[in-house]
């Protein structure tokens, strides 16, 4: 593994950060196959398309891409319209406010959340830090040190239902994975991220999204439940789920429970039928044991 002469070393003024870092290129036609050719210079793929594009160049191995996020590095090509760019490539982000950012190599490498997020494709390369190389290839799934901070301090929602996601679409598209990090309690009860995860997993399919689930909701022991907590934090939340067959569903069902609540809200009821539908979106706190079951 050699170290790439364009940025030989990589240190931030805001963190403790020095890594090797490596350059590959890509093989000819490779971004052709994921629709991402023609990208223009300084623009950077990121995220889960570039390490699904990582791991076909680097290891052979095949993973979907669910969705495409950019960034452009500065001295990216001034004629390029980011609007433009982030409209086409990125239209979810891009609808809610969000679209390629610009940022220095620097910071952005200082500022990943997990090490296998330490790489970028652009003008034809990857740009890949030992470690990520590392983890990527032996699927270990790690928090960086911009992430995890002190050790003391408790890791939140977001972060640990991303580390089961990630796990599950390793060991379906890879058959192993590992979280390196210990996590001995759960880390609070923030019901968007669980949301916003659960809809992940449903865009990655049914056996992504079965043994998500069973990791990230082991007490409740079918499909059916897991989608009826969803649509209850769809009208809760007014969450809009989307992007699969599965999502489609949900938001059907939340129609009905939304008739259902306003029914049984203008009318005599019982009223623990709240206690009720309180119970159905509550799940036991996964413990170490649940994930190792499926490392």
């Amino acid at each position: 593994m050699t170290i790439a002469p364009e940025i030989p070393r990589l240190r931030h003024e805001s963190d403790v950060y020095d890594r090797r870092i490596a350059s590959f290129s890509l093989d000819e036609g490779l971004l052709d196959k994921y629709e991402l050719d023609g990208l223009p210079q300084g623009v950077a793929v990121i995220g889960g398309a570039a390490r699904a594009i990582a791991l076909d160049q680097l290891f052979g191995e095949s993973a979907p891409i669910r969705d495409v996020d950019l960034v452009a590095f500065y001295g990216y090509d001034p004629n390029v319209n980011l609007e433009q760019l982030s409209a086409r490539y990125m239209p979810d982000d891009y609808a809610y406010g969000n679209g390629v950012r610009v940022t220095e190599v620097d910071e952005y490498f200082a500022t990943r959340d997990f090490t296998i997020n330490e790489l970028a494709i652009v003008d034809g390369k990857i740009i890949i830090t030992e470690r990520c190389f590392n983890d990527l290839r032996d699927k270990r799934i790690r928090f960086t040190e911009y992430e995890a901070g002190d050790e003391r301090r408790r890791v939140g929602t977001k972060m640990y239902l991303k580390s089961l996601l990630m796990l599950a679409t390793f060991h379906v598209y890879f058959g192993k994975g590992e979280i390196v990090n210990d996590f001995e309690e759960w880390p609070g009860d923030n019901e968007f991220f669980q949301a916003l995860m659960l809809n992940k997993a449903m865009e990655y399919g049914s056996n992504v999204f079965e043994l998500y689930r069973k990791m990230a909701w082991p007490n409740h022991d079918s499909k059916e439940s897991v989608l009826v907590a969803a649509a209850e934090m769809a009208k809760e939340l007014d969450f809009v789920f989307r992007g699969s067959d599965m999502a489609s569903r949900v938001m059907r069902m939340m129609k009905g429970v939304s008739t259902y609540w306003d029914e049984a809200h203008d009318s005599d009821y019982d009223p623990e039928i709240d206690d009720a539908l309180a119970i159905l979106r509550n799940y036991s706190k996964p413990l170490p044991a649940v994930i190792s079951e499926y490392e």
